[in-house]
């Protein structure tokens, strides 16, 4: 006699329970991998932006000037006078680059231009190069200037007033889905003031007495006087343009960071000139100590 055998297979509800937890744990892993990797790039896009500004500084401090060619630069030495540069076809017959009584003087870089706040992304900013006199008639005489007033700066960028200017700015766009939230300048006190831009800019002639004294050369911190976010390129110039000694070394710069414009973003900041230590930057992420952003 054939004894009777049964199979035993899965009900369908059970193979709905299993597709279900299965999904939930693959989701899961899913949710978990994808936060991972946005508090990586988060992180990561923060010591890009913390690498750009130290390269900057070290770029004023070594004197590094990429543009060359294709440019002329005349300055008159009157007092107030911005030196003069225009674009030039490179060609026979054409110099490759020349400079009558302009030196390099340092880079700017403006937070949040308005080109970038009408696109409705706060996460670019531009580097300018800026170009001053070397030398001055202010007092009577011809020497080399020794302040920011008589260097008379200049960012090397077309503008309304200056519409033949070359454009050496620097534009950049920050990786990831950082936010900019703010960018200010902070006292000794702790007390913060709403700025758009600051810069690295090279230490002039040193007097005493109106005798030239042999000084080794040095890099400032300076934050740009009227400068604010979503300002054009017309008055972030005509700020730049501004700079006195008195904006050296106002402090310490914060730039404020999120992960993107919602209420619960991650934040983060970038602190320039942090414990005194001018060309030195410090991050803070998640937990920010001593700073204050929106």
């Amino acid at each position: 006699m054939k004894r009777a055998t049964w199979q035993h297979g899965y009900t369908i509800v059970e193979v709905m329970i299993f597709l279900v937890v299965t999904g939930a744990l693959l989701a899961s892993a899913i949710a978990a991998f994808n936060g991972q990797q946005e508090r990586t790039q988060f992180t990561q896009s923060i010591r890009e932006l913390d690498s750009k500004i130290r390269d900057t500084a070290n770029e004023v401090t070594s004197g590094f000037y990429s543009k060359t060619t294709g440019f002329t630069c005349i300055s008159n030495p009157a007092p107030g006078t911005p030196p003069v540069i225009n674009t030039v076809v490179v060609g026979p017959g054409n110099p490759q680059g020349t400079s009558t009584g302009c030196e390099f003087t340092g880079k700017v870089l403006q937070f949040v231009p308005h080109t970038c706040n009408a696109a409705s992304h706060n996460n670019c900013y531009n580097v300018f190069t800026v170009i001053g006199k070397r030398q001055t008639t202010a007092g009577g005489s011809l020497h080399d200037v020794g302040t920011l007033q008589e260097a008379v700066p200049i960012a090397v960028v077309p503008t309304t007033s200056a519409p033949s200017r070359p454009d050496f700015t620097d534009y950049q766009v920050i990786s990831g889905s950082l936010y900019i939230s703010g960018l200010f300048v902070r006292d000794t006190s702790g007390n913060q003031t709403p700025i758009g831009a600051f810069g690295f800019i090279s230490s002039l002639a040193n007097y005493a007495s109106s005798n030239l004294v042999a000084s080794a050369q040095t890099t400032d911190i300076v934050s740009v006087p009227g400068s604010l976010l979503n300002q054009d390129t017309n008055t972030i110039a005509t700020n730049i343009q501004n700079l006195q000694d008195s904006n050296r070394n106002p402090g310490s710069i914060v730039i404020c960071l999120q992960n993107g414009a919602s209420a619960g973003a991650r934040k983060a900041v970038v602190i320039v000139g942090n414990n005194n230590r001018k060309l030195a930057t410090d991050v803070q992420i998640d937990t920010l100590t001593g700073v204050n952003c929106p």
